[in-house]
This record gives structure tokens, C-alpha cells and sequence, in this order.
């Protein structure tokens, strides 16, 4: 899976994703759809009998993954509204009896935010002011830490720190101190332990941007 950002990167990202397929499966015809930010995947199990009598079996939440695979489910899927809740029901009921199904089943869901709910997506406007740093991880995965100023009224700055992943890592490598960056992304948290003396340490929280998408003027 490939996201695309901006039409300029459309015919690389194309083009590198059929090559993978290619490769991969022997096959290179491509799905495209539209991308859905943070969205969560809710499963609907239904059986059907050879009567046209569907019933569900009420949902769950498959919204924990890494790399595309589910890691963890859970039902119910708590956060859903319950307006929301009730229309995938219905919808799986009625998908699954216009085909006739008899079976016992799964229908997949992919629920954007819902409207007018707090979302956690950020925008930064500002500047390089330290280094980025560049790592990968013992299982390889490449990360950039970055540091980016956010002026204020008043000559004021907020010195926010992002961390970038994958290609925006190897992109925001090369960024110097006192370029123009945008970045989207959302806030998240890690907790850490710090040292306070020799014989005492406390948990902290500290708090960072998950970068998804950032461009860069010198």
C-alpha cells in the first residue's frame, strides 16, 4: 500500500507500486482508493440460511495493526456512536442478503471521523532549528527526529518536536537549520523515565508529532 499525497508524486508512487506487485504476485494491476486518515476498521459478523433469514452478531474493533496486519480486536467497538453503530448493522444485513448469503461471515467497515468530533491532526508552519537526526531501528525501520519553531505574536516560538518515519525520514535528513518546513501529522505520547539523582527517577510523559505528510523550502 501506497498513500499519495499530491498529484506530483502520482505517477512514482504508481509506477513503484506496480513494480512491487509485479514482483511480488506477478500481477501488477493496482486498487485505488480514496485515503481515509485514522480511520477505524469495524468488523460485522452476519449469518444467513437458506431461508433469506440474516442475522448480526454485533461488531468489533480490528483498528489496532501493524503494517496493515490486526494485531488486537475487541468488541464491542466502544468508541462508535450509536447512530453509527446501527447503520453498519443494517448495511451489513442488507449486503449480505441481496447476494443470497448462507454462511457464516464477515463484512469489513472503514468508519472516517465522524462529524464535528475532535479530531487529533495537527498543521506546523515553521522553521528547522536543530539538526535532524537520523537512525533506524534494530529492526530497521528509519526515523528523523526533528525540532521545528512555531513563531508567535510578540517574537515568541514554540519549539515543537516531530519524529518522521520511513521515506519522510530519509526526506527530513537532509533538512538544514533555518529551512521552511509544513508538516501534518498528529500528536502522540511516549512515557519515559527521568533521572533526577543518583537514587531517584520519576515517569514522565512527553509529547511529539507523528509526522504523515511535510514539504520543505530552504
Amino acid at each position: 500500500m501506497r498513500i499519495v499525497y499530491s498529484m506530483e508524486d502520482l505517477e512514482r508512487e504508481f509506477e513503484g507500486s506496480k513494480n512491487e506487485s509485479k514482483k511480488a504476485f506477478g500481477d501488477d494491476k493496482l486498487f485505488i482508493e480514496k485515503y481515509l486518515r485514522g480511520p477505524k476498521h469495524i468488523e460485522v459478523q452476519v449469518l444467513g440460511d437458506h431461508y433469506g433469514n440474516v442475522v448480526h452478531l454485533y461488531d468489533r474493533n480490528c483498528s489496532v495493526q501493524r503494517r496493515h496486519q490486526k494485531v488486537v480486536e475487541y468488541a464491542p467497538a466502544f468508541s462508535l456512536p450509536d447512530k453509527t453503530r446501527e447503520i453498519i448493522f443494517e448495511s451489513a444485513i442488507r449486503l449480505s442478503r441481496s447476494v443470497g448469503y448462507r454462511n457464516a461471515g464477515t463484512l469489513e467497515f472503514l468508519v472516517d471521523e465522524v462529524e464535528n468530533a475532535k479530531t487529533n491532526q495537527i498543521f506546523l508552519d515553521g522553521y528547522i532549528c536543530k539538526a535532524p537526526v537520523y537512525r533506524k531501528t534494530p529492526l530497521g525501520r528509519e526515523i528523523a527526529d526533528l525540532l521545528i519553531a512555531v513563531n508567535r505574536p510578540y517574537g515568541k516560538s514554540d519549539y515543537i518536536p516531530c519524529i518522521c518515519w520511513g521515506r519522510n525520514a530519509r526526506f527530513a535528513s537532509g533538512f538544514e537549520v533555518g529551512g521552511h518546513a509544513q508538516i501534518w501529522g498528529r500528536i502522540q505520547s511516549r512515557e519515559y523515565v527521568k533521572k533526577i539523582d543518583e537514587t531517584e527517577s520519576e515517569k514522565r510523559i512527553a509529547y511529539e508529532v507523528s509526522v504523515s505528510k511535510l514539504e520543505y523550502e530552504e
